[in-house]
């Protein structure tokens, strides 16, 4: 790919750390494809759901997908954009067993889930970063946390003190 457009400004090859995306939805789906666009080598994506012709209005999917896998689609749909990026697909979601490492972007749509994937990482020396990605029908919130830094980890996981049954009760829409 001629990344000569933004190299000067971002070079994705210099970070040599791998990247993991939970959750290959309307915010993972589009995230894969900037960071694919951007010339990222190398990602890992993790999903369970099949394409429906409801996530055709918010999602990089397209009306050939419908009941393939996500990750099945997603995966054309970058090799398209760019012939040499690896992908590497995790069809059987996260799981607790799988220690992460590098930049995790959490993009699922449950909170439990959410913490699960935190409170299992929580003492994983191998993360450099984690991001979450949250988006509602009128809002969104991104919160993220250099993951080696206790104090911002233990704030990043009270922002998910909610469950998914109640109203979202956002700890920044509480302060301000």
């Amino acid at each position: 790919m001629n990344l000569n457009k933004h190299q000067e400004f971002f070079d994705p090859t210099a970070l040599n750390k791998e990247v993991h995306i939970i959750g290959v939805g309307a915010i993972g789906s589009t995230l894969a494809e900037m960071f694919t666009r951007l010339g990222f080598e190398e990602l890992c994506l993790y999903d369970i759901d099949t394409v429906d012709e409801h996530n055709l209005t918010n999602q990089m999917y397209r009306f050939k997908d419908i009941g393939k896998t996500k990750l099945e689609s997603i995966k054309e749909i970058l090799t398209e954009i760019n012939p040499d990026i690896k992908i590497n697909v995790f069809n059987k979601g996260y799981r607790n067993d799988i220690r992460l490492s590098g930049y995790v972007f959490l993009t699922v749509d449950n909170i439990e889930l959410r913490k699960q994937i935190c409170m299992d990482q929580l003492c994983n020396q191998n993360i450099d970063y984690m991001a979450d990605f949250r988006m509602e029908l009128t809002s969104a919130q991104t919160y993220a946390c250099p993951w080696q830094n206790e104090r911002l980890r233990k704030h990043f996981i009270s922002t998910m003190n909610f469950t998914e049954a109640e109203p979202h009760q956002h700890p920044s829409k509480e302060e301000g």
